[in-house]
C-alpha cells in the first residue's frame, strides 16, 4: 500500500466505500499496520486484509524487485510440505 500518504489514505477511502456503497473491500499490505488502523476507525466486517508477506520498499532496485516477486511465485506453485 505505496502512496505518499499511505497506508492512512487508502484505509480511510477503504472504510468510506465500505459504509457508504456496502462493498466488500480487500486491502493487501502488512496485517499489522493496515489491521490497527481499520480498528482505529471502527471499519466494518465487509473490510478484509489479504497479508503481504513481502513488501518493495522505494529504495529497491527494480532486480531487487523482480527477484521478490519470482521467490513468490515459486513459493505458491510448490506443493506444501
Amino acid at each position: 500500500m505505496g502512496g505518499d500518504n499511505a497506508p492512512d489514505a487508502a484505509v480511510e477511502g477503504a472504510v468510506l466505500a465500505a459504509r457508504q456503497l456496502g462493498a466488500r473491500i480487500l486491502l493487501v499490505g502488512r496485517r499489522d499496520e493496515l489491521s490497527s488502523r481499520l480498528a482505529n476507525q471502527g471499519a466494518p466486517a465487509s473490510i478484509e486484509i489479504v497479508d503481504a508477506s513481502e513488501v518493495i520498499e522505494t529504495d529497491e532496485a527494480p532486480g531487487q524487485c523482480r527477484a521478490a516477486e519470482a521467490r513468490l511465485v515459486d513459493r505458491r506453485r510448490s506443493p506444501p510440505g
